[in-house]
């Protein structure tokens, strides 16, 4: 009887561990306004983040996101950042969707011209079956980029 307690306990503990599994959500946010961020630009890639999908040169990050659901085969990464290469939102939109057709992504759903900030693309790696969205919007004196994609 003595020893059936502590195997009970231990096997307790054992089930409970494997029961809390890391949280499918992991978010690193910098809390910098824009005003903070510019001095430190550009920020570092992601790593996750693939070559060919275009970035401003002076884009500082202040949000990232990486999620995967039980039973998901594919994992979610989405990113935030500032930028002030050029304050003309649908411009910016529009060249980064220039250089992602170049990469050999294609486009989906919105061709610019409900939305123009905002820009839908798969295939080239990414996740099958999922659009990933990139979108560009004024702050007022600089542009928040928004990044979205599956892999």
């Amino acid at each position: 009887m003595r020893g059936v307690i502590p195997l009970t306990v231990a096997c307790a503990v054992l089930f409970a561990a494997c029961g809390s599994a890391a949280s499918p959500f992991e978010e690193v946010k910098t809390g910098q306004t824009a005003a903070e961020a510019r001095n430190e630009a550009p920020s570092r890639r992601p790593d996750w983040l693939p070559d060919n999908i275009p970035l401003p040169d002076d884009l500082v990050i202040f949000e990232t996101r990486r999620m995967r659901l039980p039973g998901d085969s594919s994992v979610g990464y989405s990113l935030k950042g500032y930028t002030w290469q050029s304050l003309d939102a649908p411009a910016v939109t529009a060249g980064l969707r220039e250089k992602l057709l170049a990469a050999g992504y294609r486009p989906e759903g919105n061709a610019g011209a409900v939305t123009p900030q905002l820009v839908q693309f798969s295939g080239n790696g990414l996740a099958e079956g999922t659009t990933a969205f990139l979108q560009v919007d004024s702050g007022g004196d600089y542009l928040i980029l928004s990044l979205s994609i599956n892999r």
